[in-house]
């Protein structure tokens, strides 16, 4: 019985301590932009200690195809930060912007940057063509959480 309040005691302090575990969340919106793409724009990232999610917007003339390079990161201060993740357009594989709104939300996801990060650049890859935003603001438009420890 005594073994059993114990287990119940280390799960309860565990789950304590993990409820109260502080972690960043900085969200900005609309992101100024030092040099952009034709179409693309950035509607927000979001920076956590885990990830640093980017989400795009892109706007075609015409019909067409788009790919995304595997190879896409992003850089801050001389480091790059790879894609780890991606939600709405698969990496190295043809999709198709057609219709009458020829548009295309997506979202890429890299390697957290660290919280003293002002800015970032985003390079897809190194072809002719490929999407590059340099100068990508991180300090106008903040709303920011912070969940920290009671």
């Amino acid at each position: 019985m005594r073994h059993k309040s114990i287990i119940t005691a280390v799960l309860l302090l565990t789950a304590s301590a993990c409820s109260h575990h502080a972690g960043r969340y900085v969200l900005i919106s609309a992101p100024a932009v030092d040099t952009a793409c034709d179409g693309l724009t950035i509607t927000r990232v979001e920076l956590t200690d885990s990830s640093t999610r980017v989400h795009f917007h892109l706007i075609c003339d015409a019909d067409s195809w788009v790919t995304l390079e595997s190879s896409a990161h992003i850089t801050s201060k001389g480091v790059c930060y790879p894609m780890i993740g991606h939600e709405g357009l698969t990496p190295d594989h043809k999709t198709a912007i057609t219709g009458n709104d020829r548009e295309l939300d997506f979202t890429l996801i890299f390697s957290p940057l660290p919280s003293t990060a002002t800015e970032f650049n985003f390079l897809e890859g190194r072809a002719a063509g490929s999407w590059c935003m340099l100068g990508v603001k991180l300090n106008e438009n903040i709303t920011a959480n912070s969940y920290a420890s009671n």
